[in-house]
């Protein structure tokens, strides 16, 4: 007579046993997918910037090679920097100075960009304390304006005419700057050490990288350290 086997169940210290395991291996993997994400979100701003910066050079062949005269944000017009006298701003964001350039303005939005937005009101100006997030491009509105990027502008290359040609040797911010190759100077930034604490640059050639030191350093000739 063949006797019929009892159903043996799981005992508790099997059960905790099999949670430790789980639990083991998603502290093993969890960083690591989070780093893969991370990895992803910075080619992905490596991707916006070298467009943005694609636009730049392609804005400066139709304006006898110079660089947008626009707004980054509306921080700056808060602060009554570029605002008529009638509270309209007459500047253009740099969004849409390069609109037939690009083809979405997605791309000033940076996929690590979290940074909490400056309310206009406080008066702060962006061009000293730069945290504008990208809720600011197409949720936040000033005066009936989106109003912000993830990225910063040099909005001071527009204002001095800068040539994009060269030659390269100008002064900003009561400094003096001079460099040799247009691939050593900065247009475009991160608004925030959001990339592991590095900030993505997009430079005058075309290209990003990541940096972890200002590279307006590297091409200050005169003037106190930034």
């Amino acid at each position: 007579m063949i006797e019929k086997s009892r159903l043996k169940g799981f005992t508790l210290i099997e059960l905790l046993v099999v949670i430790a395991i789980i639990a083991i291996l998603a502290a093993i993997l969890f960083p690591v997918f989070a780093q893969a994400r991370e990895k992803a979100r910075q080619a992905t701003c490596v991707s916006n910037i070298k467009q943005i910066m694609m636009g730049v050079q392609m804005y400066g062949q139709d304006w006898d090679s110079r660089m947008p005269i626009a707004l980054m944000n509306t921080v700056c017009a808060a602060n009554g920097l570029h605002e008529n006298p009638d509270g309209s701003i007459e500047m253009p964001f740099l969004w849409e100075a390069l609109g037939p350039y690009l083809k979405s303005e997605y791309i000033f939005l940076c996929p690590s960009d979290h940074i909490t937005p400056v309310a206009p009101e406080c008066g702060a100006c962006a061009c000293q304390n730069p945290y504008v997030g990208k809720s600011r491009l197409f949720d936040g509105v000033y005066k009936g304006v989106r109003s912000g990027m993830s990225y910063n502008y040099i909005m001071e290359y527009g204002w001095l005419q800068f040539n994009i040609d060269g030659p390269y040797d100008w002064r900003m911010w009561g400094r003096r700057f001079k460099a040799d190759s247009p691939t050593k100077i900065p247009v475009l930034f991160d608004a925030g050490a959001w990339h592991q604490d590095k900030q993505m640059f997009g430079f005058l050639d075309g290209h990003a990288k990541f940096c972890t030191r200002n590279p307006f350093e590297d091409i200050r000739a005169e003037g106190a350290p930034l």
